[in-house]
């Protein structure tokens, strides 16, 4: 028998490193990844958050670590000095309201809100000061450029004693004629709001309340993202070399033409108005109802939403560790942005927001080591009001972080899994705005923390300030140990989400 063989060669490459290019020659080019801007999408335009003031800040009271809870039963009670208990049924919270004194500011030199918080932080004090039930103290009072009392006159030393050692929040001169009236005060007579406009300012929620059904919206939306399509090569004009993300509040109006565009999210005025320009003018088929929709762009990966300083805010108001800083006059109408240090407390910050309450739009952002400063949510304007969009849900940050729906804290951790917890609770029992209180041993950059762990589960919807819980959690509730999740990231909010922090450290455990 013949055996035929065949022998097959196989050659085999040598493995070897490439060779190092010879000196003096340049080293191979590696070609750039072009970034070019992309369409995330769109969708109606959400209402701006909506919440309850805290309790303690509704009465008037100073918000101290101590009034993170209202207990049940005689031994919970908190002691408040100058607040009388009123009885309510066995095993239902203790509620609290003050005897006073009625803060009247008749004249000042300076918004009166500022003056009524710098006396009701002090109202311990103050109350130690009257020996009889009623009384009304006049007091009038001068401050220097640093802020500190330069003068004050009464007919009450003690009084003149806490005031003189009260420092202001505004690091500017004024006067003041203030009446403290102790003994309790009639309810306060009915007062009409006043008009506020809607906002032209870049917040990444609706300007307007009354919103188009989902249905009508959603269909300019769907014919918005085509005409943005073909304006992409445009906007990568716009964006030139910066990346990040971006959300355009587009206004619709009757005809389907795009009228007005709030352009916000990478923190350049130039940016924004060269995409709002681009966008304004496009068409879509007539709606029914004037329709507001948000479109979120990227470049690159997204990233958390910058805040444009110059993007037309009436005043700006800077919070720092140890005082708030303003710019600009506040009229009626003003659009405020809130911008603080990492390292800003919870209390300056609520004096920032509590200068605007009647404002049309508040935006609260945290300075970053480079750039523009992030976005962290909104404050209470004169439109924020609980509207019975959900069940009130919140990160309360008095004492140990607790999360709370409808006032009950059922949950504490790290700030991902509050958040985790609060999604879960949503699943089952729709939710509205999430607040996030301003209290407890915390600073602006760990709030920010707390806000991109909410934006990365999906809330969207944040109000900086705002009622917490009123029940403290069980004990041994909680949504277990471990380490937290929570990377450096946070989303933009809405279909943008993602991103990494910019240069802010994470916030310690508690």
């Amino acid at each position: 028998m013949r055996v035929a063989w065949a022998v097959v060669l196989v050659a085999c490459a040598k493995h070897d490193k490439p060779a190092a290019p010879a000196a003096g020659s340049a080293a191979p080019a590696v070609a750039a990844v072009a970034l070019h801007t992309k369409l995330v999408g769109c969708a109606p335009a959400e209402l701006a958050p909506r919440g309850e003031r805290p309790l303690f800040e509704a009465i008037d009271l100073p918000s101290t670590e101590s009034a993170g809870f209202l207990g049940t039963g005689s031994d919970s009670a908190i002691a408040i000095t100058g607040v009388d208990e009123v009885a309510d049924a066995p095993d239902t919270p203790r509620v609290f309201t003050p005897l006073r004194p009625r803060i009247d500011v008749r004249s000042a030199g300076i918004d009166p809100r500022i003056v009524k918080r710098m006396f009701a932080r002090q109202r311990g004090k103050l109350d130690a000061c009257v020996k009889t039930g009623k009384a009304t103290i006049e007091v009038a009072i001068t401050v220097g450029a640093d802020g500190k009392v330069t003068s004050v006159k009464t007919d009450n030393a003690c009084i003149a004693a806490v005031v003189r050692a009260t420092p202001s929040p505004m690091k500017e001169a004024f006067g003041a004629s203030i009446a403290l009236t102790y003994g309790g005060a009639s309810a306060p007579a009915p007062v009409v709001p006043p008009h506020i406009s809607d906002p032209k300012v870049w917040t990444p929620y609706a300007a307007s309340e009354a919103l188009a059904p989902n249905d009508i919206a959603t269909a300019a939306a769907t014919e918005l993202e085509t005409a943005i399509r073909a304006k992409l090569p445009k906007l990568d004009e716009c964006i030139g070399d910066r990346t990040g993300s971006v959300r355009a509040m587009l206004f619709v109006a009757f005809d389907g033409g795009v009228i007005t565009a709030r352009v916000g999210g990478l923190g350049d005025h130039q940016v924004d108005a060269c995409i709002a320009s681009a966008l304004i003018g496009l068409k879509v088929g007539a709606p029914p109802i004037v329709s507001e929709v948000a479109c979120d762009l990227s470049r690159g990966d997204p990233a958390p939403w910058r805040v444009t300083a110059d993007g037309g805010y009436g005043v700006k108001i800077e919070a720092h560790a140890n005082g708030i800083s303003r710019y600009g006059d506040l009229g009626a109408e003003s659009s405020v942005l809130v911008v603080a240090d990492p390292d800003a407390s919870p209390t300056t910050i609520s004096d920032a927001i509590e200068v605007a309450p009647v404002r049309n739009a508040v935006v609260v952002a945290v300075k970053a080591d480079a750039g523009a400063p992030v976005f962290m949510g909104v404050g209470f304007d004169a439109r924020t009001a609980n509207r019975g969009d959900g069940e009130p849900i919140a990160i309360d940050l008095h004492g140990t972080p607790h999360a709370c729906a409808d006032g009950d804290a059922f949950a504490t951790g790290t700030p991902s899994q509050l958040a985790a917890a609060l999604a879960g609770r949503c699943k089952t029992d729709p939710c509205g705005t999430l607040a996030i209180t301003l209290g407890g041993k915390v600073t602006a950059r760990d709030l920010l923390f707390y806000a991109q762990a909410a934006r990365d589960v999906g809330f969207s919807r944040i109000l900086v300030g705002g009622r917490g819980c009123i029940q403290p959690a069980s004990p041994g509730s909680g949504s277990g140990s471990g380490s937290d999740s929570t990377s450096s990231s946070g989303g933009s909010g809405g279909s943008a989400a993602g991103g990494s922090a910019p240069s802010i450290a994470r916030p310690s455990s508690r």
